[in-house]
């Protein structure tokens, strides 16, 4: 199951100044990677493509998409998880 964590980045990092920004969204990214690896499956690491970053364990993916769409760029967020009740489970902590 592919499940869109967007919101749940874009929320940390709302109402905040430039600088912490970026500790915001590496909390979030922290609490969600060390609870999959908990939770779900051992952490793999980390793989970079064209215009993505995904985290890599058994059974789960946690990353970010990027594209162009019309004269913007667009990054999205997501986890990927194999197993429906852990997908479930995630949903319920996370979301």
């Amino acid at each position: 199951m592919i499940i869109d964590i967007s919101e749940q980045v874009f929320a940390r990092l709302q109402y905040r100044e430039l600088p912490e920004k970026n500790t915001m969204a590496l909390s979030i990214k922290k609490q969600m990677i060390s609870w999959l690896e908990q939770n779900v499956g051992e952490y793999y690491g980390e793989v970079e493509q064209d215009r993505s970053r995904v985290y890599t364990g058994a059974g789960w993916e946690w990353g970010t998409r990027s594209e162009t769409v019309g004269d913007q760029f667009q990054t999205t967020w997501f986890v990927k998880i194999d197993d429906e009740a852990a997908a479930t489970m995630f949903r319920l902590k996370f979301l």
